[in-house]
């Protein structure tokens, strides 16, 4: 089972570190400036300097609409046992990715999304 490792959410980090069903790690970050979401880069990796690259933008309009199609497939802005998050988008992506078999899922999925916008 899928469960999250560790999370930051403030005025100066967005990031979380999941460990998908395969065992593999999954490092998500959202960029922010001014409260603004400017951009996502998540990798098959712990810490996020090494690993694979499974998703990036850097373009906050799609971002946004890609994000508000996550949503919709009835990911929650909410992480079950944790207080809310002061940046939902955060607990979008953990929620997608808890839902994960595998990081390859997960990057196809995104992936997918990415190009239905």
């Amino acid at each position: 089972m899928s469960e999250r490792v560790s999370y930051r959410d403030d005025a100066g980090f967005c990031f979380a570190n999941v460990r998908l069903r395969s065992g593999e790690p999954c490092f998500i970050s959202l960029t922010k400036r001014q409260e603004i979401l400017t951009g996502l880069l998540v990798k098959r990796s712990r810490s996020g300097w090494l690993g694979k690259k499974l998703f990036q933008c850097n373009d906050h309009g799609p971002l946004d609409l890609w994000l508000e199609a996550l949503e919709s497939r009835g990911y929650s802005t909410e992480v079950s046992g944790k207080p809310p998050f002061t940046t939902p988008e955060l607990a979008i992506l953990i929620n997608a990715a808890l839902a994960a078999e595998a990081a390859d899922d997960l990057a196809l999925m995104f992936e997918e999304l990415a190009n239905a916008i």
